[in-house]
């Protein structure tokens, strides 16, 4: 046993002693408005705090071409200033609050949350129903918030991880999909936005009718019902999305970025298994052993440890809205790549053809079913869990029936799992680093 393994072992065990009361079985409340706001809610009356995770769906997908990283500025400007706040004064009072409010944004949805204390809870989420009806998007801040930004597209330029993405992107989306581009835009993009911009994207994506929500903490469903339609229900009822078809990735071509420095880069994708696939959770199974895991992984092993021919290998299982994904990626001395490249080309068609094994496919159950418990360190994480139940299309009781699921997966399930990720050995590759002499 390699001394990596031993660790991963022992993480088991340890995340398996503390589930009991991390990942305790939770009242999940399913809570409805009286303007028809759907609500997951568990009341927890142990602490004075409340959180509040939502997301609206539409997310960068929504930028009209030409005016990408509009939802990232967007995001970054609904708490620098709203209301009667200017963007200094906004963010003291959330500090005389002890309120936290934020927004993440991804191709798919715009992220938002709040944390306070429930003696705050009427002032700390009016603070959040002004940033959402009411943000000054200030010209001044606005073009420092920018500047910010442009900061971090530049730089990433040159950074090999963000040049094999665009890569693989260019690859394997159609020129005009949405999914083509980045959520923090490109420079041109960048500096075409304006206010009006952000404000019309502010109004067309958020509405009632595209709207996820969580809420865990010290307050009641009365409370909730009063609180959310306070803070969502004078939305618009219906949100004027862009319609973002499903997509199949290209697949099958290989593409050579020249880049002259001493590491080599590459980046692979090959079709995905959807989220409400019943193979899902087999698939989830398969890619951590193969590749998602860590250390533990076979990549890793069979890169890592017994070659030392990189430091670090990965795989994952990558589920948009449009589209599935298996991907992949590992970065090496350029003068090891092609040997990378064969080992990592001979334990995916392994995988394909074997499967994990039984040892394998039992010590990933465990640990899956173990981690689980990460989840639910806190008000906000268990919102922000609750959340993504919601947008994967789970229903509320997953939490308790995850263990279940994740236990029926049986071999012959992770091999035909294995065999449709794996199976054709059709993916697109994108290399990145010098040419080959």
């Amino acid at each position: 046993m390699t001394r990596a393994a031993a660790l991963f072992i022992a993480c088991i065990a340890a995340l398996l002693v503390i589930l009991p009361s991390s990942a305790r079985a939770l009242d999940i409340q399913e809570v409805t408005t009286e303007k028809g706001l759907k609500v997951l809610l568990v009341e927890d009356h142990s602490l004075p705090i409340i959180a509040l995770s939502f997301a609206f769906r539409g997310g960068s997908t929504q930028e009209p071409a030409g005016k990408e990283g509009a939802l990232n500025l967007m995001a970054a400007l609904l708490d620098e200033g709203a209301g009667s706040y200017t963007g200094e004064a906004y963010q003291n009072r959330l500090e005389d609050l002890a309120t936290h409010v934020s927004f993440n944004p991804d191709r798919d949805y715009l992220y938002g949350g709040l944390k306070t204390l429930s003696a705050n809870r009427d002032a700390g989420f009016e603070m959040l129903r002004l940033a959402l009806f009411d943000p000054h998007f200030d010209e001044k801040i606005l073009n420092r918030i920018r500047d910010q930004i442009l900061a971090g597209v530049r730089a990433r330029e040159n950074d090999p991880g963000s040049k094999a993405a665009k890569a693989m992107r260019e690859l394997i989306y159609p020129e005009g999909h949405a999914y083509r581009q980045t959520t923090e835009g490109s420079e041109t993009s960048l500096l075409s936005l304006t206010r009006d911009d952000l404000e019309a994207l502010r109004q067309r994506i958020m509405a009632r009718d595209n709207l996820i929500l969580s809420v865990v903490g010290d307050i009641t469903p009365e409370e909730v019902r009063k609180t959310i339609d306070r803070l969502f229900g004078d939305l618009p009822e219906k949100a004027a999305l862009i319609a973002v078809p499903a997509i199949e990735p290209h697949l099958g071509d290989m593409r050579h970025v020249v880049y002259e420095q001493p590491q080599t880069r590459f980046a692979w994708v090959s079709k995905g298994i959807a989220r409400d696939d019943p193979d899902y959770m087999a698939a989830y199974l398969v890619n951590q052993v193969l590749g998602g895991s860590g250390l533990t992984s076979r990549l890793s092993n069979e890169v890592r440890e017994k070659r030392g021919l990189a430091y670090g290998i990965s795989t994952s299982l990558s589920n948009a809205r449009a589209v599935s994904l298996f991907t992949g990626s590992v970065a090496t001395r350029s003068d090891f790549a092609d040997e990378t490249l064969r080992v990592m080309k001979a334990e995916m068609h392994r995988m394909a053809e074997e499967g994990p094994t039984e040892a394998e496919l039992a010590l990933m159950k465990s640990y899956t079913i173990g981690a689980y418990a990460l989840n639910f360190d806190g008000a906000s994480d268990i919102a922000r869990t609750l959340t993504g139940l919601q947008v994967q299309g789970l229903p509320a009781n997953y939490i308790d029936t995850r263990a279940a699921l994740i236990s029926a997966v049986t071999l012959d399930d992770a091999k035909r799992a294995a065999k449709r990720l794996l199976g054709d050995g059709n993916y697109a590759l994108v290399r990145l680093g010098p040419l080959v002499k």
